[in-house]
Formats: C-alpha cells, sequence, structure tokens
C-alpha cells in the first residue's frame, strides 16, 4: 500500500521543524529530573506546586505523544513510503537501543533488587517506590512470558489481569515506546481512511466510542495500550493540518508575533489554574483535566512558536521567546533526547548502589537528590552520548541500508 500526499489541499508537505526537535530534549530533561527526585524518596504531598510538576514526567510524556502523532501525520503526508518501508524505517530507529536498555535491565534485574528494599528502607520506604519493586518479583519469576512480549513492543498492550505489570518490565519507562509502537503499526492504515470519506467517517465514529467507551474496561497501566492515549495522537494529527494550512497561507506574516503572544497568554493564564488544583488533589487515574491541559497548553505555546518563527523568524518578540527551543543545549538534548529517556534509569540504580556500599549513613531524600542531580544528570548525558552514538546512529544506518533513502528522524518518545 503506497500512501499518497493528501488530497485534500494542494500545500506541500512542511519540512522537519528544528523547534519540536529540541523539544523533545527539554522532556525527556523533564523526565530524568521527575525520575531523580522521585527515586530519592520524595512524594507530591511534600512539595510546593512546581515541584509537583516535576514529579509528574507522565505529563511530558503526553507531550511526547503529541508530538509523535504530528510527526507521524507530517511523515505520512509526504507519502514517500509504503507500509512495509515505513514499519521497517520505524523499527530501525527505536528497536535498537529499546533491544540494548530490555538486555541490560534483563541481566541486571536480579542484582537491582537484591538492594533496593534496603536503598527504600533508607528513605523511609515510599509507597510509591514500594509498589514499583513489588511488580518486580514477577518479572523475574516469569521471563520467559514477558521476554517475548518486550521483544515484540507490545508489553503496553496486555492488561493487567492476563500478565501482571508488563508495561514496567525491565525498563519501567519503555511502556511509551509499546505504545508508540502500537500507533505506528496502525497509522499508515488510519492515514489511508482518512482520505476517504467513509474512512474519515469510520474513525470518527470509532474514536469517540473508544473515548466514550474506555473507561468501563480495566486495560493495562500508564495509558499504555493505544486506546487509553489515542486522544494525544489525535492532538498531534490535528495539529499538523492545522500547522500546514496555516503556515503556508498567510497574507499577513506579521500576525504570527501577534497570535504566538496570545497563546502565551492564554497558556500562562489556564497552565497555573491547573496547577494549582495540585495543592488539592494530583489525581493518578489520568481523568483529570490537569493530565490534558498542562501538556496542550505546553504543546500550543511551542507550535504557535513554530508558525511565528516561520513567518517572521527576525521579529525581536519571537526571537527572545524562542530562545529555549534554539541555543545549542537545546539543541544537543534533542540529538539525544532518546538515548536519555531509556538509559537514565540504570545510572540511578547505579548511584543507589554505590551509596549503599559507600556512604550508607548518609542516603536521605535530600542527599540523595543532590547525588542524582549533580552526579547522576551528567554521568546520564555520558551514556546517552554513547548509547547514540553507537547503538542509534549504526541502527539507522541499517535502516538506510535497507531502503537506500533517509530514514525518518527521531521519535517522539
Amino acid at each position: 500500500m503506497k500512501h499518497k500526499p493528501s488530497s485534500t489541499s494542494a500545500l506541500s508537505a512542511p519540512s522537519k521543524l528544528p523547534e519540536l526537535e529540541r523539544l523533545r530534549g527539554w522532556l525527556a530533561s523533564w523526565v530524568v529530573l521527575g525520575h531523580c527526585i522521585g527515586e530519592a524518596g520524595w512524594n507530591e504531598e511534600w512539595l510546593p506546586t512546581l515541584g509537583k510538576l516535576t514529579l509528574s514526567p507522565g505529563l511530558a510524556v503526553k507531550i511526547f505523544i503529541i508530538l509523535s502523532g504530528f510527526v507521524i501525520t507530517l511523515l505520512l503526508d509526504k507519502g514517500k513510503a509504503n507500509y512495509r518501508e515505513f514499519i521497517t524505517t520505524r523499527a530501525f530507529r527505536i528497536f535498537p537501543l529499546y533491544y540494548a536498555m530490555l538486555l541490560i535491565g534483563v541481566c541486571t534485574a536480579s542484582w537491582t533488587s537484591s538492594f533496593y528494599p534496603e536503598y527504600l528502607s533508607h528513605i523511609g520506604n515510599p509507597t510509591a517506590l514500594q509498589n514499583l519493586y513489588n511488580t518486580w518479583s514477577g518479572h523475574l519469576a516469569h521471563m520467559q512470558e514477558y521476554i517475548p512480549l518486550c521483544l515484540l513492543g507490545l508489553h503496553g498492550a496486555i492488561p493487567n489481569s492476563l500478565l501482571p505489570h508488563a508495561q514496567s518490565a525491565y525498563v519501567s519507562q519503555a511502556w511509551s515506546i509499546s505504545l508508540e509502537w502500537q500507533f505506528y503499526l496502525i497509522a499508515p492504515l488510519l492515514w489511508w481512511a482518512l482520505q476517504r470519506r467513509v474512512g474519515l467517517l469510520v474513525i470518527s465514529v470509532a474514536f469517540y466510542l473508544i473515548l466514550g467507551t474506555r473507561h468501563h474496561f480495566s486495560i493495562g497501566d500508564w495509558s499504555s495500550f493505544l486506546p487509553q492515549s489515542i486522544e494525544f495522537f489525535a492532538i498531534g494529527t490535528i495539529s499538523y493540518f492545522a500547522y500546514k494550512h496555516v503556515a503556508f497561507t498567510s497574507d499577513s506574516p506579521g500576525i504570527y508575533a501577534r497570535v504566538l503572544l496570545s497563546v502565551i497568554i492564554l497558556a500562562i493564564g489556564f497552565i497555573p489554574f491547573f496547577t494549582a488544583m495540585l495543592f488539592t488533589q494530583w489525581p493518578e487515574d489520568g481523568s483529570s483535566l490537569i493530565n490534558i491541559g498542562i501538556p496542550l497548553g505546553i504543546w500550543l505555546v511551542v507550535l504557535a512558536l513554530a508558525i511565528a518563527r516561520k513567518h517572521t523568524p527576525e521579529h525581536r518578540f519571537v526571537q527572545y521567546i524562542s530562545f529555549p527551543l534554539t541555543n545549542r543545549i537545546a539543541l544537543y538534548l534533542g540529538r539525544v533526547s532518546y538515548s536519555t529517556y531509556l538509559s537514565h534509569y540504570f545510572v540511578i540504580y547505579a548511584l543507589q548502589w554505590a551509596m549503599l556500599r559507600l556512604a550508607p549513613q548518609h542516603i536521605n531524600k535530600w542527599s540523595m537528590v543532590v547525588v542524582f542531580c549533580a552526579v547522576g544528570a551528567p554521568l546520564a548525558l555520558v551514556l546517552s552520548a554513547l548509547c547514540h552514538r553507537f547503538i542509534e546512529l549504526p541502527g539507522i544506518a541499517m535502516g538506510k541500508r535497507f531502503f537506500g533513502k533517509k530514514v525518518p528522524g527521531p521519535i517522539a518518545t
């Protein structure tokens, strides 16, 4: 099945957007920071509002998912790959690094389980980390069931009633990699259907049926099953069509700086509104407006920024606002974001073990935050650079050799 450019518009598909590429780096950093604070033993009850956000890396992942919906729609709109080529290139993009981290996770699972209870006792046995540890015994005892699912990238689609906590097996944050892969498997088919009126109607009906019925079923954890996160991919897809239309059809480029300012003002207004709710409640079930409002607000600001930079890159206001997404640090973080996302937890575990052996009397919530941030963050960047250089890039090169074409850019997870 060959994917053709959209027939609904004569506009060409835009090229890769640097603002979105670099957004990945800050999102991955948010995830790392959240895991560092959480693994130090802190929870949201002890932190101010901004601290609660750092303990919610799931919000960053939701922005990743929106970004993925945008980027995958862009790739399909270019119409340069059939289904086999699309799936193959995406597989070579995500699986080489994931398999490497999975191998490390499987080989170190017993070792991590051996010292983790002692570490938890030093930081007060926080409930969230204790619950995480309790899932590891099943992963160790039933590797023959978990590993094949992980190799297929479908561990996130398995409900706990069939195989408990498959989503977090061996590489806990890789639940989102499974979610991405589920989307990749059907994205070309959805794109094909969207080009047809009947297909568009069927997809729309199915989408609203999923939204209306999914909470009646117990399907997976952490939104790792595609129907549980489908609205975020949809936001990304709709955003792509909005960007494609708006960014290429304006006769008044100067308006985009004002649009950007308006979006920022709105985001400044409603993001703290949702965040203020954290003082009274921080929902875990994913049903609150907080879980949509904050990611959507950040995404709208970045998207408006990308549009403004396309039309008025020389505008002083646009230059000031875009600096976080245009500097060299953002460029580097974006380049290694996938490696950072998948590998950082092993640095955290290594530092926990080292502190238990070298200075157990100094382990507490404050000291571990300092250790994770001052020592762990640089080590995580070094590990990310190595993974990017020796695993990611060779995987991309292998994908190129299959088809003799340029492989799509980094994934949005």
